[in-house]
């Protein structure tokens, strides 16, 4: 026989051993029974299984339920008959399961047995937190801890930071809301429960820390309207057309898109201009907002083009921004930026920026302003585009 024949029979040989061995070790295995599984130990998200090595097991399954004569579904396959023991991890605390098993190829199932999780002692527990928008604050939330009587909410500015006590609550109020944050800042928060018992305070541990960012917020004045005597101030005219009536459309626009952002804004808009400009800076200072803007229109004579105005460095920033978004919007010329010191919506807010955005020449300009949902939305972008939220076309 050649020798290329003799290997060739010798890998068959060899393949066909392969392809039968699980066959045969099926056939030899089907009626193999394991003994009642043991729980060796339970922590409070774990439980650990031990059993009798079975002869001649090429390994194990093992299955849970939550009750005896429940659905159980395979948590483990174990291919090596000399494993005999396996911990089930990643449980719930205080909860009851049952766990049953059979040998690899075998269809026979041991006793099904009973074991439960440790519960959590309160000095163990952790508070499960999340946080998230809620109108224009943080709201800090977590599930109840057995024992608690209170909990206590934490803030920091960096995860391994200092943290300050911002909130208690009672052990039926599982929230806190938080007003207090600077606008479009990220914080980190902690929640940890705590026990009043025999005089004293025991505490819980505090959760892992939650970062968030705040929802940025702004102050939005559609120019004119109401004035400081409480009559009617409908700004310059042109024709039939007034400054105060052209320019609320365009504020309500981009109120609405910064809106759908996720920016939350003050406006006067919302009460169709019925505020002054005292009225508006007093509202916005009672706030911690981002920015400050008031929209307007230039009078009949002035030349056509944008014309934001500023005072400081960081007013300048934000005149900017939205310079850029209404021409990325609205084909209109711009005269460019404009320092004022002399402007009392300039230099009245406490807001960290400010601008008076002068939308164009009413006589000039007036077909671009009404086109008012283009230009909000250009006005609107560029505010998403100075306070780093992304715009929601």
């Amino acid at each position: 026989m050649k020798k290329r024949s003799v290997v060739s029979i010798v890998l068959f040989l060899c393949l066909g051993m392969f392809f039968v061995l699980p066959e045969t070790a099926s056939a030899a295995t089907k009626n193999l029974e394991m003994s009642q599984l043991s729980v060796t130990a339970a922590t409070t998200t774990s439980v650990s299984l031990s059993w009798k090595k079975v002869n001649g097991a090429y390994g194990y399954y093992i299955y849970r339920a939550s009750s005896k004569n429940g659905t159980y579904q395979k948590v483990a396959g174990l291919k090596k008959g000399k494993i005999v023991k396996y911990t089930d991890t990643g449980l719930s605390p205080s909860k009851t399961y049952y766990y049953k098993a059979r040998v690899r190829y075998s269809k026979k199932y041991c006793k099904p047995v009973k074991a439960a999780t440790r519960s959590v002692s309160f000095t163990d527990a952790e508070p499960a937190v999340t946080v998230a928008v809620y109108k224009s604050g943080s709201r800090v939330k977590w599930k109840a801890v057995s024992g608690a009587t209170s909990y206590r909410v934490y803030r920091a500015t960096s995860s391994g930071g200092s943290y300050s006590r911002i909130g208690t609550t009672s052990s039926s109020k599982l929230y806190y809301t938080d007003y207090s944050g600077t606008s479009g800042k990220t914080y980190y928060y902690k929640v940890r429960a705590a026990k009043w018992k025999s005089g004293k305070y025991t505490y819980s541990r505090y959760c892992s820390a939650v970062k968030f960012r705040t929802v940025s917020r702004v102050f939005v004045a559609c120019g004119h309207g109401t004035d400081i005597l409480g009559a009617w101030d409908s700004g310059c005219t042109y024709k039939s057309m007034s400054e105060a009536g052209l320019m609320l459309p365009i504020t309500k626009s981009m109120v609405k898109y910064l809106r759908a952002s996720g920016v939350y804004v003050y406006t006067d808009a919302d009460a169709n201009n019925n505020k002054n400009m005292l009225a508006c800076v007093k509202w916005a200072n009672k706030k911690r907002i981002s920015a400050y803007m008031s929209i307007h229109c230039d009078w009949r004579y002035a030349p056509t083009g944008t014309l934001p105005l500023y005072k400081s460095s960081a007013d300048k920033k934000l005149a900017q921004a939205l310079n850029k978004g209404v021409r990325s919007n609205v084909s209109i010329a711009t005269r460019g930026l404009s320092y004022r010191w002399d402007l009392y919506e300039l230099s009245a807010p406490k807001a960290p920026a400010a601008c008076i955005f002068e939308t164009g020449s009413i006589s000039k300009d007036y077909k671009k302003f009404k086109k008012h949902d283009a230009y909000g939305k250009g006005l609107a972008k560029g505010m998403c585009s100075y306070l780093g939220v992304k715009f929601a076309d």
